[in-house]
């Protein structure tokens, strides 16, 4: 009995000790040009929505570093896959429309002697006036918190 305590003693403490090894530190890297990124969902238009936003604002950008942001700023009714915030940032754009709309394309590009992200989204935009709102989302690598995020809308019609 005892020759059994000590075993799962033994084993209790290499399984703590395994566990506990600490997360390989990642380091933040910026390349000029064209960045790869995920879409939100996989989906241009993953039916998320920021919960507060300047309405009168014509572009709005928010950076997302955390699960806590994303679940306290995001609007979102399912989450796909997680998103690795240790590696990744979620940026969030939110365009003011004077007709239904919908993104079609995006890409990011970085600008590393500014310090910038350029998020250019092309919006669809139908022919029934109405004043809408169209959210732009992009999980890019991870980004410091001194990166300046634009977003460029460029509106065409549907």
């Amino acid at each position: 009995m005892k020759l059994i305590a000590t075993t799962l003693t033994f084993v209790c403490l290499v399984t703590s000790l395994s566990g506990c090894q600490e997360d390989e530190k990642y380091v933040i890297s910026c390349t000029d040009g064209q960045v790869a990124f995920q879409l939100l969902n996989d989906d241009l238009n993953p039916g998320a929505r920021l919960k507060e936003f300047d309405r009168e604002d014509t572009i709005t950008v928010r950076v997302i570093q955390s699960a806590d942001e994303l679940f306290d700023k995001l609007q979102i009714p399912f989450l796909k896959s997680k998103i690795d915030f240790k590696r990744e940032t979620l940026l969030v754009g939110v365009v003011r429309t004077h007709s239904l709309a919908q993104v079609v394309d995006q890409q990011v590009e970085s600008r590393c002697t500014s310090d910038e992200i350029i998020l250019r989204a092309t919006v669809g935009i139908g022919g029934i006036p109405a004043t809408g709102f169209v959210h732009v989302f992009a999980i890019v690598p991870k980004i410091s918190s001194g990166t300046k995020v634009r977003l460029i809308p460029v509106r065409i019609r549907k």
